[in-house]
């Protein structure tokens, strides 16, 4: 079972359900599947072998993990 397939089981058992809280902003399973697939589009044509997260969580961390599972 991958990281992306976690996010797809998420989305296809409740895509309103919130999945991600930081401060006042809120994201659905959807919403972050979406976000997701942006970032995995970003990180794909940028080439990049690697990602590096800097920071102590927020919406972003499981953004970037998302997106970089979908753009392998």
């Amino acid at each position: 079972m991958s990281i992306s397939l976690l996010l797809e089981m998420a989305v296809s058992g409740n895509p309103d359900r919130t999945a991600v809280v930081s401060g006042d902003l809120r994201l659905t399973s959807q919403q972050l599947s979406d976000l997701a697939d942006g970032g995995a589009g970003v990180l794909a044509s940028s080439g990049a072998r690697h990602a590096v997260y800097v920071g102590a969580g927020g919406a972003l961390l499981p953004l970037l993990i998302f997106a970089s599972a979908r753009a392998g």
